[in-house]
Protein backbone atom coordinates (compact mmCIF):
# COMPACT_ATOMS: atom_id res chain seq x y z
CA UNK A 1 0.00 0.00 0.00
CA UNK A 2 1.18 3.67 -0.91
CA UNK A 3 0.51 6.15 1.61
CA UNK A 4 1.01 9.85 1.00
CA UNK A 5 1.03 11.84 4.11
CA UNK A 6 -0.31 15.56 3.54
CA UNK A 7 0.59 17.18 6.79
CA UNK A 8 4.01 16.09 8.39
CA UNK A 9 3.88 17.75 11.87
CA UNK A 10 2.74 15.94 15.31
CA UNK A 11 -0.09 13.90 14.05
CA UNK A 12 0.84 13.14 10.23
CA UNK A 13 4.63 12.86 11.34
CA UNK A 14 4.43 10.18 13.73
CA UNK A 15 1.69 8.00 11.96
CA UNK A 16 3.75 7.91 8.68
CA UNK A 17 6.64 7.56 10.62
CA UNK A 18 5.18 4.37 12.35
CA UNK A 19 4.04 3.24 9.33
CA UNK A 20 7.46 3.58 7.32
CA UNK A 21 9.36 1.55 10.35
CA UNK A 22 6.76 -1.13 9.54
CA UNK A 23 8.21 -1.20 5.82
CA UNK A 24 5.09 0.87 4.03
CA UNK A 25 5.89 3.18 1.34
CA UNK A 26 5.00 6.56 3.04
CA UNK A 27 5.67 9.97 1.58
CA UNK A 28 5.76 12.59 3.41
CA UNK A 29 4.44 16.34 2.16
CA UNK A 30 6.47 19.03 3.62
CA UNK A 31 7.67 22.16 3.24
CA UNK A 32 10.38 24.88 4.89
CA UNK A 33 13.01 24.22 7.45
CA UNK A 34 10.97 20.95 8.23
CA UNK A 35 11.41 19.82 4.48
CA UNK A 36 14.95 20.53 4.74
CA UNK A 37 15.72 18.96 8.11
CA UNK A 38 13.90 15.78 6.71
CA UNK A 39 15.98 15.73 3.41
CA UNK A 40 18.87 15.93 5.27
CA UNK A 41 18.65 13.86 8.76
CA UNK A 42 15.37 11.70 8.12
CA UNK A 43 12.65 12.11 10.86
CA UNK A 44 13.25 11.62 14.35
CA UNK A 45 9.84 10.44 16.94
CA UNK A 46 9.61 10.52 20.84
CA UNK A 47 7.18 9.01 22.00
CA UNK A 48 6.05 7.47 24.97
CA UNK A 49 5.89 4.01 23.00
CA UNK A 50 9.47 4.09 22.42
CA UNK A 51 12.11 6.18 20.58
CA UNK A 52 13.25 5.86 16.85
CA UNK A 53 15.01 7.48 13.89
CA UNK A 54 14.03 7.35 10.45
CA UNK A 55 17.57 8.05 8.70
CA UNK A 56 15.90 8.40 5.36
CA UNK A 57 12.49 9.15 4.54
CA UNK A 58 10.83 10.26 1.27
CA UNK A 59 9.71 13.35 1.49
CA UNK A 60 8.75 15.97 -1.52
CA UNK A 61 7.68 19.38 -1.62
CA UNK A 62 5.33 19.33 -4.21
CA UNK A 63 2.71 16.70 -5.18
CA UNK A 64 4.25 16.62 -8.95
CA UNK A 65 7.10 14.92 -7.35
CA UNK A 66 4.45 12.14 -5.41
CA UNK A 67 4.12 8.71 -8.00
CA UNK A 68 1.76 6.21 -7.31
CA UNK A 69 -0.81 6.94 -3.78
CA UNK A 70 -3.05 4.32 -2.45
CA UNK A 71 -4.26 6.27 0.49
CA UNK A 72 -3.65 9.78 1.57
CA UNK A 73 -4.14 10.52 5.26
CA UNK A 74 -4.88 13.93 5.39
CA UNK A 75 -3.13 15.25 8.51
CA UNK A 76 -3.53 19.13 8.27
CA UNK A 77 -5.28 21.60 10.00
CA UNK A 78 -8.66 21.79 9.79
CA UNK A 79 -8.60 25.00 8.26
CA UNK A 80 -6.12 23.96 5.68
CA UNK A 81 -8.05 20.97 4.31
CA UNK A 82 -9.94 23.15 1.10
CA UNK A 83 -6.60 24.65 -0.20
CA UNK A 84 -4.88 20.98 0.24
CA UNK A 85 -7.44 19.02 -1.65
CA UNK A 86 -7.67 21.58 -4.13
CA UNK A 87 -4.30 20.91 -4.91
CA UNK A 88 -4.89 16.77 -5.69
CA UNK A 89 -5.16 18.02 -9.09
CA UNK A 90 -1.63 18.25 -9.25
CA UNK A 91 -1.30 14.62 -8.40
CA UNK A 92 -0.65 12.14 -10.77
CA UNK A 93 -1.99 8.97 -9.37
CA UNK A 94 -6.15 9.04 -10.37
CA UNK A 95 -6.77 6.03 -7.98
CA UNK A 96 -6.43 6.97 -4.50
CA UNK A 97 -8.77 7.07 -0.98
CA UNK A 98 -8.50 10.12 1.18
CA UNK A 99 -8.74 9.64 5.06
CA UNK A 100 -9.63 12.88 7.03
CA UNK A 101 -7.87 13.37 10.45
CA UNK A 102 -8.86 16.52 11.28
CA UNK A 103 -10.02 17.77 14.76
CA UNK A 104 -13.60 18.66 14.25
CA UNK A 105 -16.87 17.31 12.57
CA UNK A 106 -16.95 19.29 9.53
CA UNK A 107 -13.65 17.60 7.02
CA UNK A 108 -15.47 14.56 5.63
CA UNK A 109 -18.34 16.92 3.90
CA UNK A 110 -15.34 19.25 3.19
CA UNK A 111 -13.25 16.71 1.28
CA UNK A 112 -16.21 15.00 -0.19
CA UNK A 113 -17.02 18.59 -2.18
CA UNK A 114 -13.88 18.44 -3.55
CA UNK A 115 -13.53 15.27 -4.54
CA UNK A 116 -16.38 13.23 -4.17
CA UNK A 117 -17.89 10.77 -1.46
CA UNK A 118 -16.68 7.67 -3.34
CA UNK A 119 -12.88 9.17 -2.69
CA UNK A 120 -13.02 9.79 0.98
CA UNK A 121 -13.24 7.85 4.22
CA UNK A 122 -14.18 9.58 7.63
CA UNK A 123 -11.52 9.63 10.11
CA UNK A 124 -9.83 11.12 12.88
CA UNK A 125 -7.28 10.51 15.67
CA UNK A 126 -6.28 10.15 19.68
CA UNK A 127 -3.06 11.23 20.15
CA UNK A 128 -1.50 14.23 22.09
CA UNK A 129 2.24 14.92 19.96
CA UNK A 130 3.16 18.04 18.32
CA UNK A 131 6.55 19.04 16.11
CA UNK A 132 8.89 19.94 18.56
CA UNK A 133 11.39 21.21 16.09
CA UNK A 134 11.99 20.85 11.85
CA UNK A 135 12.33 16.75 11.78
CA UNK A 136 11.31 15.95 15.11
CA UNK A 137 8.08 14.88 16.53
CA UNK A 138 6.98 14.37 20.22
CA UNK A 139 4.57 12.07 21.16
CA UNK A 140 3.73 13.23 24.82
CA UNK A 141 0.69 10.73 25.39
CA UNK A 142 -2.53 9.19 25.00
CA UNK A 143 -2.38 5.71 23.26
CA UNK A 144 -2.40 6.94 19.38
CA UNK A 145 -5.32 5.58 17.51
CA UNK A 146 -7.05 6.33 14.01
CA UNK A 147 -10.49 5.63 13.98
CA UNK A 148 -12.33 5.73 10.31
CA UNK A 149 -14.95 4.29 8.30
CA UNK A 150 -16.94 4.62 5.73
CA UNK A 151 -20.09 7.15 5.68
CA UNK A 152 -22.41 4.74 5.73
CA UNK A 153 -20.91 2.78 8.46
CA UNK A 154 -20.46 -0.19 5.98
CA UNK A 155 -16.91 -2.48 6.31
CA UNK A 156 -16.16 -1.96 3.04
CA UNK A 157 -13.01 -3.96 1.18
CA UNK A 158 -10.78 -0.30 1.39
CA UNK A 159 -11.85 -0.01 5.18
CA UNK A 160 -10.42 -3.48 5.19
CA UNK A 161 -7.18 -2.93 3.35
CA UNK A 162 -6.56 0.02 5.45
CA UNK A 163 -7.35 -1.64 8.61
CA UNK A 164 -4.50 -4.27 8.14
CA UNK A 165 -2.21 -2.07 7.02
CA UNK A 166 -2.54 -0.18 10.04
CA UNK A 167 -2.95 -3.69 12.14
CA UNK A 168 0.53 -4.52 10.33
CA UNK A 169 2.43 -1.42 12.07
CA UNK A 170 0.99 -1.91 15.43
CA UNK A 171 -1.14 1.04 15.10
CA UNK A 172 -4.48 1.12 17.57
CA UNK A 173 -7.24 1.76 14.89
CA UNK A 174 -11.21 1.59 15.33
CA UNK A 175 -13.75 0.63 12.69
CA UNK A 176 -16.98 1.76 14.83
CA UNK A 177 -20.54 0.63 14.52
CA UNK A 178 -21.19 4.63 14.09
CA UNK A 179 -18.56 6.46 13.04
CA UNK A 180 -21.00 10.02 13.31
CA UNK A 181 -21.11 9.13 16.96
CA UNK A 182 -17.16 8.58 17.45
CA UNK A 183 -16.55 12.32 15.28
CA UNK A 184 -19.19 14.12 18.01
CA UNK A 185 -17.61 12.11 20.79
CA UNK A 186 -14.00 13.54 20.46
CA UNK A 187 -15.35 17.45 19.15
CA UNK A 188 -17.29 17.19 22.25
CA UNK A 189 -14.33 16.13 24.26
CA UNK A 190 -11.90 18.29 22.28
CA UNK A 191 -13.77 21.49 21.73
CA UNK A 192 -14.56 22.67 25.32
CA UNK A 193 -11.00 21.21 26.82
CA UNK A 194 -9.12 23.89 23.72
CA UNK A 195 -11.55 26.42 23.99
CA UNK A 196 -11.06 26.66 27.97
CA UNK A 197 -7.59 26.05 27.90
CA UNK A 198 -7.03 28.96 25.29
CA UNK A 199 -8.94 31.35 27.74
CA UNK A 200 -7.42 30.61 30.63
CA UNK A 201 -4.13 29.88 28.81
CA UNK A 202 -3.29 27.27 31.42
CA UNK A 203 -3.07 23.46 31.24
CA UNK A 204 -5.38 20.75 32.26
CA UNK A 205 -4.56 20.39 36.08
CA UNK A 206 -4.86 24.24 36.71
CA UNK A 207 -8.66 23.93 34.96
CA UNK A 208 -9.66 21.23 36.91
CA UNK A 209 -8.54 21.93 40.21
CA UNK A 210 -10.81 25.37 40.19
CA UNK A 211 -14.10 24.33 40.73
CA UNK A 212 -15.18 27.44 38.61
CA UNK A 213 -13.17 26.89 35.56
CA UNK A 214 -13.86 23.12 36.14
CA UNK A 215 -18.03 24.20 36.15
CA UNK A 216 -17.26 26.01 32.58
CA UNK A 217 -15.73 23.13 30.71
CA UNK A 218 -18.60 20.87 31.77
CA UNK A 219 -21.12 23.56 30.70
CA UNK A 220 -19.58 23.34 27.30
CA UNK A 221 -19.29 19.95 26.56
CA UNK A 222 -23.03 19.66 27.93
CA UNK A 223 -24.10 22.11 24.94
CA UNK A 224 -22.16 20.00 22.54
CA UNK A 225 -23.85 16.78 23.79
CA UNK A 226 -27.48 18.86 23.16
CA UNK A 227 -25.74 20.30 19.54
CA UNK A 228 -25.31 16.33 19.06
CA UNK A 229 -28.72 15.08 19.42
CA UNK A 230 -29.90 18.33 17.17
CA UNK A 231 -27.87 16.93 14.42
CA UNK A 232 -29.25 13.31 15.02
CA UNK A 233 -26.12 11.97 16.89
CA UNK A 234 -27.37 10.36 20.20
CA UNK A 235 -24.58 9.72 22.41
CA UNK A 236 -24.96 7.87 25.48
CA UNK A 237 -26.25 9.95 28.87
CA UNK A 238 -23.56 9.65 30.81
CA UNK A 239 -20.82 10.57 27.95
CA UNK A 240 -19.77 14.17 29.66
CA UNK A 241 -19.50 12.61 33.01
CA UNK A 242 -16.91 10.02 31.20
CA UNK A 243 -15.45 12.85 29.86
CA UNK A 244 -14.85 14.95 32.86
CA UNK A 245 -13.46 11.68 33.96
CA UNK A 246 -11.24 11.70 31.10
CA UNK A 247 -10.05 14.63 32.63
CA UNK A 248 -9.12 14.02 35.95
CA UNK A 249 -6.71 11.08 34.21
CA UNK A 250 -4.55 14.10 31.99
CA UNK A 251 -0.93 14.49 32.98
CA UNK A 252 -2.03 17.89 34.84
CA UNK A 253 0.57 19.77 32.64
CA UNK A 254 -0.98 18.39 29.10
CA UNK A 255 -2.24 21.71 27.12
CA UNK A 256 -3.96 21.72 23.64
CA UNK A 257 -3.05 21.89 19.93
CA UNK A 258 -5.34 25.05 19.55
CA UNK A 259 -4.07 26.30 23.23
CA UNK A 260 -0.78 25.91 21.76
CA UNK A 261 -1.04 27.74 18.64
CA UNK A 262 -2.86 30.40 20.51
CA UNK A 263 0.14 30.78 23.06
CA UNK A 264 2.88 30.72 19.69
CA UNK A 265 0.34 33.73 17.77
CA UNK A 266 -0.51 31.07 15.20
CA UNK A 267 -3.74 30.75 13.26
CA UNK A 268 -5.49 28.46 14.89
CA UNK A 269 -8.56 25.75 14.61
CA UNK A 270 -10.97 27.81 16.32
CA UNK A 271 -13.40 28.53 14.16
CA UNK A 272 -13.66 24.44 13.73
CA UNK A 273 -13.90 23.92 17.39
CA UNK A 274 -16.01 26.31 19.41
CA UNK A 275 -16.37 28.69 16.23
CA UNK A 276 -18.12 25.34 14.82
CA UNK A 277 -20.66 24.83 18.19
CA UNK A 278 -21.95 28.32 17.45
CA UNK A 279 -22.10 28.11 13.79
CA UNK A 280 -23.85 25.05 13.81
CA UNK A 281 -26.22 25.42 16.97
CA UNK A 282 -27.53 28.73 15.19
CA UNK A 283 -29.55 27.38 12.40
CA UNK A 284 -31.16 24.70 15.44
CA UNK A 285 -32.03 27.68 17.52
CA UNK A 286 -29.99 26.20 20.07
CA UNK A 287 -28.39 28.61 23.14
CA UNK A 288 -24.47 27.65 23.65
CA UNK A 289 -23.54 30.61 25.75
CA UNK A 290 -20.40 28.80 26.97
CA UNK A 291 -18.96 28.30 23.71
CA UNK A 292 -20.00 31.24 22.23
CA UNK A 293 -18.14 33.24 24.96
CA UNK A 294 -15.15 31.72 24.18
CA UNK A 295 -15.29 31.88 20.40
CA UNK A 296 -16.18 35.89 20.99
CA UNK A 297 -13.21 35.86 23.55
CA UNK A 298 -10.72 34.08 21.60
CA UNK A 299 -12.07 35.57 18.08
CA UNK A 300 -9.57 39.11 18.10
CA UNK A 301 -6.93 37.25 18.93
CA UNK A 302 -7.25 34.74 15.77
CA UNK A 303 -7.98 37.58 13.38
CA UNK A 304 -4.56 39.46 14.21
CA UNK A 305 -2.82 35.84 14.33
CA UNK A 306 -4.12 35.94 10.40
CA UNK A 307 -3.20 39.59 10.01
Amino acid sequence: MHILVMGAGGVGGYFGAVLAKAGYDVTFLARGRHLTAMESNGLKITSTKGDFHLRSVNVVESLESVGQVDVIMLAVKAWQVQECVRGLNRLKANKYMIVPLQNGVESYDEVCEIVGRERTLAGSTKIISYLERPGHVVHLGVEPEITFGEWDNCRSERVQRFADCLKQAGIKYDVPDSIQEELWKKFLFLAPCAGVGSVTQMPIGDIRSVPETRRMLSDAMKEVYELAKHHGVSLPESFVDRCMAGVETMRPDATFSMQRDFAAKKPSELHYLNGAVVRLAEPKGLPVPVNSFIYASLLPAERQARG
